[in-house]
């Protein structure tokens, strides 16, 4: 796919405009009538009947809305993960995920997976952009075990209320940064289900660097985290139609030079995400692995239908 390559320079974040333009891009949501066949309208539905914590149509709306102004792909029925509070898309191109998310609880930490743009719309419902992590190798239970202490010792739980374990731990909830440090030379775990973590107090923020990830190679990473937070915010808090379309090119421009092609720790430093939904483990203490077969499944519907497209 050729891309133009377009520059800009990153403007100030302005943040008032943000709920008129999605009042404004949810009413031509609804003139054009793509909640009931466009192509996000398999994610619109799943949202507002799917769910245990099923969103109002009007909150669904916003939240496809949003989607459709960041400029995401057609996302159609069996190619997106449908949780139990929410739904979770998958880029077909770039190591992006969308997590459109019902009584999101979140909170932030090295050793949990980082976002590149949070939008609560309303006090229950929140979307979230994050960059695609491996999931191979696969985080062992003394990884997972060290994580949870950390965090604890940090005042935040890793819960999940509907389990019948008390738990939201396990493999397809982790994953690794492209950060490699003396005790996890394969990359530094961390949770990426980041809906299931709830602060119980404040404690000084810990910096990657205090995990052993070199200062070099932390500071670069933060960069390229920015470098799509600063357009990402541009584009959803403007107003102006060419600011949009133009910070919509940087934007995914920057976000397809960040995906890497290849899952090897050492050619990852200046292409740091990955899409771990390629590859996710099948199978992990002993236990078969439902979620990973099942994003499997949904990255091969995607090439499937990429395929079909340009046939």
């Amino acid at each position: 796919m050729r891309r133009p390559v377009i520059t800009a320079e990153p403007q100030p974040r302005n943040t008032k405009h943000l709920k008129i333009n999605l009042e404004l891009c949810s009413a031509v949501f609804v003139k054009c009538g793509m909640h009931d066949n466009g192509p996000l309208s398999a994610v619109f539905e799943h949202l507002t009947r799917g769910t245990i914590f099923s969103m109002s149509e009007d909150e669904a709306r916003q939240a496809v809305a949003l989607l459709h102004k960041v400029g995401w792909p057609d996302t159609h029925e069996l190619e997106f993960h449908k949780s139990r509070t929410g739904a979770i898309l998958f880029h077909p191109d770039v190591a992006l995920t969308a997590r459109v998310l019902r009584h999101a609880r979140v909170c932030e930490h090295p050793l949990i997976a980082p976002c590149v743009g949070h939008f609560r719309l309303s006090s229950t419902v929140t979307v979230e952009i994050c960059p695609g992590l491996r999931l191979q190798p696969v985080v062992s239970r003394g990884e997972e075990k060290w994580i949870k202490q950390q965090l604890r010792a940090d005042g935040i739980d890793w819960q999940d209320d509907s389990a019948a374990r008390g738990t939201d731990s396990r493999a397809d909830n982790l994953a690794r940064l492209p950060l490699a440090t003396p005790d996890y030379p394969h990359g530094l775990p961390v949770v990426v289900d980041r809906d299931y973590l709830i602060q119980r107090y404040d404690r000084p923020q810990r910096t990657l660097e205090s995990f052993g990830v070199p200062a070099h190679a932390a500071a670069r990473f933060n960069e390229q985290l920015e470098s799509l937070r600063v357009p990402l915010r541009l584009l959803t808090s403007s107003n102006n139609p060419i600011v949009t379309e133009r910070v919509k090119s940087l934007f995914w421009n920057r976000a397809y030079a960040l995906t890497s092609p290849t899952a090897e720790l050492d050619q990852m430093a200046d292409k740091p995400f990955y899409q771990g939904w390629q590859d996710p483990p099948l199978g992990v203490y002993d236990d078969p692995f439902k979620n990973g077969i099942a994003v499997r499944q949904i990255y091969r519907r995607q090439q499937e239908r990429r395929l079909q497209l340009s046939a």
